[in-house]
């Protein structure tokens, strides 16, 4: 009963709706912004290129972001994987690159896209072994222009710091998601300062920039 307890994190929102931070957390206490950590050299400074796309068809559910069936059934069709490569080959080309998607089928055409138009390519999600992704991750750490696509399982806890590249080809109602999804690619690397966001979701128009100043103490105690 005398313990006291810290949590940290870089996304204050729960990932349980019923069951918010300020039910578990008694105060927040908010460290520097992103602007600040990029001017003090703590991560990489953002370009962002958003791609409109029309997301009329996309339904939401129980969980309040948008359901993997209705995202399959739009990101799957032939103009968005077109519409995926020229952004790539547009504002990306030549730079290591991490793609998000928002379900199996979805990641699947995206490789085989990326591999008709003869790019190093490889896809990872929970369908591979843990062999299988530990080869493949170090594949993508050790290949340069090395483009990966995935599925949820990269969004936390995953760190390679030459990523060069963003590419949301999903749409979230997520805030916590987008920031770990960009997260991805902030990394200072030697050289590397600087990285790319491509948007095919919106999500800049939803969420704003990933620098934008965030009132992270009102999310926590208004997360609705």
């Amino acid at each position: 009963e005398a313990c006291f307890i810290l949590g940290v994190t870089a996304t204050p929102l729960s990932s349980n709706i019923l069951l918010p931070m300020h039910q578990i957390y008694q105060d927040l206490i908010v460290g520097e912004n992103i602007s600040s950590l990029i001017k003090n050299g703590f991560l990489s400074e953002a370009s962002t290129f958003g791609f409109n796309v029309s997301l009329t068809s996309l339904k939401v559910g129980m969980n309040g972001d948008y359901t993997v069936k209705s995202s399959e059934e739009l990101y799957v069709q032939t103009s968005m994987q077109h519409k995926l490569v020229k952004a790539y080959e547009q504002e990306a080309l030549g730079t290591k690159t991490l793609i998000f998607n928002n379900g199996i089928q979805t990641s699947r055409y995206v490789h085989e896209t990326f591999l008709n138009a003869g790019y190093k390519i490889k896809y990872i999600d929970n369908t591979n072994t843990k062999e299988e992704r530990r080869e493949i991750l170090k594949w993508f750490k050790e290949t340069p222009n090395a483009i990966l696509t995935s599925v949820g399982i990269l969004t936390t806890g995953f760190d390679e710091p030459s990523i060069e590249t963003i590419i949301i080809n999903r749409a979230t109602k997520s805030l916590a998601l987008y920031f770990q999804m960009i997260g991805r690619g902030s990394r200072v690397f030697g050289k590397k300062n600087k990285f790319r966001i491509l948007d095919l979701g919106n999500n800049v128009s939803r969420f704003g920039l990933w620098t934008d100043p965030i009132d992270w103490r009102y999310i926590f105690n208004n997360p609705n």
